[in-house]
């Protein structure tokens, strides 16, 4: 750890035998420390002249813990979300394995419950959730997710063709918010991408409304209100504490 924080204050890089002064330690101990750190991609070993500096995998280690975080810190605005609509489907979705899963839902039924552990599957065309990973992931993601989905099997039915969908995916990322209502659904369907510390898509708030209630002066406040919701998930860093849980958080199920 010690050699971890001198290397943060220095990222030029640092030779061997500095570190090795100031960590109190023989130069081939310092070597063998380094060398554990480089193997998992936290120290990062430079050429001519050979010095050491903070690599790739401690900013790894801080977006999985952040992304592991996040149905955790989601559940307060999750829950607030239901409050204030109380007639939709709230969920925030994340991508596990090839899936994009509902981590929490909270219903009409029970708008004052955020059940963790839902693990509902998102279609892959279908839903405002999925679309928003599509969106705003990159070119080699997308690619890879359509070919575990394939659209002929899994769209075609939902969308003219597959360039529709990218059309669509491009207007998602112009405005920030992805809106199928051309899906002829009887909800309003709706999601925002809530993004990791590294600048990709690590989740998406999503909601669900009956189309009788949303007019375009509620639809106008939803958007705004999720990306709002969004926003504060995004700058929860992992170094800030999490949130005590609300009063009728559901925890049975996570």
């Amino acid at each position: 750890m010690d050699a971890l924080f001198l290397l943060a204050q220095h990222p030029e890089g640092l030779p061997l035998g500095e570190i090795a002064r100031e960590l109190h330690v023989k130069p081939p101990t310092a070597h063998n420390l380094l060398r554990t750190l480089a193997s998992r991609g936290f120290v990062e070993r430079l050429r001519d002249p050979v010095r050491y500096r903070l690599g790739g995998g401690l900013l790894d280690l801080a977006a999985t813990h952040w992304r592991a975080l996040l149905p955790y810190r989601g559940q307060e605005a999750v829950t607030r979300l239901a409050r204030r609509f109380p007639s939709a489907v709230m969920t925030l979705a994340q991508f596990v394995g090839r899936e994009v899963v509902a981590m929490l839902r909270a219903s009409p039924e029970r708008p004052e419950w955020a059940e963790r552990g839902a693990y509902q599957t998102m279609h892959p065309y279908g839903t405002a959730s999925a679309l928003v990973f599509q969106a705003f992931w990159t070119e080699e993601q997308r690619a890879a997710y359509r070919q575990w989905h394939p659209f002929w099997e899994h769209g075609a039915h939902l969308w003219r063709d597959i360039e529709a969908v990218d059309e669509f995916l491009e207007q998602v990322r112009q405005r920030g918010h992805a809106v199928p209502d051309q899906l002829n659904k009887p909800v309003w369907p709706a999601a925002v991408p809530v993004f990791s510390p590294g600048g990709g898509p690590a989740a998406a708030l999503g909601i669900a409304i009956p189309l009788d209630e949303a007019d375009r002066a509620t639809r106008r406040e939803v958007l705004e209100t999720l990306k709002e919701a969004a926003g504060e998930l995004t700058h929860a860093g992992p170094g800030r504490p999490l949130q005590e849980e609300p009063e009728h958080v559901d925890s049975r199920t996570g």
